[in-house]
C-alpha cells in the first residue's frame, strides 16, 4: 500500500515540484517559446490549408512563417512610428498640461473659499503642484527613455528573430509534438480522449480566433476614430481599448477613463467632448450588434 501510494502520489507530486522550479527558473527566457507555441497552435490551420495546396511539408511551413513575419512586420512598420510619434509629443505636452492643471485646480480652490472664507488653499496648492510636478517629470522621464531605450529595441529585435525560427519548427514538428504528447495516455483511453480534445480545440480555437478579431477591429475603429478627433495619444488608447475588449466592458471603460482624462489635460472643447461621445457610442454599437455577433456568433 504504501508503495502504491508513492508510486501514485508521491513521485507525480515530486516531478510536478521540480518542473515549477525548473520553469520558475528559466522564466526570464520562457516568453520568446511561449508566443512561438501560441502563434504556432493559430497557425496550425493555415499552414494544413497551404500543404494540401503545395504538397510539400517544409515549403508550406516556410510559405505560412514567412507569410506571418510580413504581415507583422508590415504592422509594426505602420504603427509603431506613428505610436512613438504620439507618445513623444505626448511627453512634450507634460508641462503644458501640468500649467492647466493647476490653473484649473486654483480657480476651483477660489471657489472653495468663496463658500468656507477660512480656507487657506495656498499651502495645499503648493504641496499638490509639487507632487504634481514630480509625478509628470516622472512619466516623462519614462516616456522618452522608452522610446529610445536601445536595451528594450534589442530585446524587441531578439524576439523577432528567435520566435518565427520557434514557429517554424512547432509547425513542422506538430504531429510528432501531440502523438508524443497522446503516447503519455493509456491506449484504452487515447480514442475517447482525442475526440475529447478535438472538441475542447474546436470550440476554444474558434472562440479565440473571433475574439482576436473582435479586438482587431475595435483597436483600429477607435484608434483611427479618438485619432481623427484630435485626441491626444488617440492611438495608444485606441489599441489598448481593443486589446483589453477580450474582457467584457474592460476595454470600453478603461478608454473612456483615459481618454475623458487626456481630453481634461489637453483642455478639449465641447466639440471634442461631443465627438468623444460619438465615437464611443458607435464603437458600442459597433461592438454589440455587428462585431461580435458576426466573429464569435458563427464560431460558438
Amino acid at each position: 500500500m504504501e508503495r502504491l501510494l508513492q508510486k501514485k502520489v508521491l513521485i507525480p507530486l515530486l516531478v510536478i515540484t521540480v518542473f515549477a522550479l525548473f520553469l520558475y527558473g528559466v522564466k526570464s527566457i520562457l516568453l520568446p517559446f511561449i508566443l512561438s507555441f501560441v502563434f504556432a497552435y493559430f497557425l496550425y490551420p493555415l499552414y494544413q490549408q497551404v500543404e494540401k495546396r503545395i504538397k510539400n511539408q517544409t515549403l508550406s511551413v516556410s510559405v505560412v512563417v514567412v507569410g506571418f513575419c510580413l504581415f507583422f512586420v508590415f504592422i509594426l512598420l505602420l504603427v509603431l512610428p506613428i505610436l512613438a510619434v504620439q507618445l513623444r509629443a505626448f511627453a512634450i505636452k507634460i508641462p503644458q498640461y501640468f500649467s492647466s492643471v493647476l490653473i484649473q485646480l486654483e480657480k476651483f480652490l477660489e471657489k472653495v473659499k468663496e463658500l468656507y472664507p477660512s480656507f487657506e488653499w495656498q499651502d495645499y496648492l503648493t504641496n499638490f503642484s509639487q507632487y504634481l510636478k514630480g509625478g509628470l517629470t516622472y512619466v516623462t522621464d519614462i516616456l522618452l527613455g522608452f522610446i529610445s531605450n536601445g536595451v528594450v529595441f534589442f530585446n524587441f529585435v531578439s524576439l523577432l528573430l528567435i520566435v518565427p525560427v520557434v514557429i517554424f519548427y512547432l509547425l513542422l514538428d506538430w504531429n510528432i509534438i501531440t502523438k508524443t504528447i497522446f503516447d503519455f495516455i493509456p491506449k484504452r483511453y487515447q480514442k475517447t480522449s482525442k475526440e475529447i480534445f478535438k472538441e475542447i480545440d474546436d470550440r476554444l480555437s474558434g472562440f479565440i480566433r473571433g475574439q482576436i478579431a473582435v479586438c482587431g477591429v475595435l483597436a483600429i475603429f477607435y484608434a483611427v476614430a479618438l485619432s481623427a478627433v484630435g485626441l491626444d495619444l488617440g492611438l495608444l488608447i485606441g489599441l489598448l481599448i481593443g486589446i483589453l475588449s477580450f474582457i467584457p466592458y474592460m476595454g470600453f471603460l478603461l478608454g473612456m477613463v483615459l481618454s475623458a482624462l487626456v481630453a481634461l489635460l489637453q483642455g478639449a472643447s465641447l466639440s471634442l467632448w461631443i465627438a468623444l461621445g460619438i465615437v464611443f457610442i458607435v464603437g458600442q454599437i459597433v461592438e454589440s450588434w455587428f462585431v461580435t455577433p458576426y466573429f464569435l456568433g458563427k464560431r460558438i
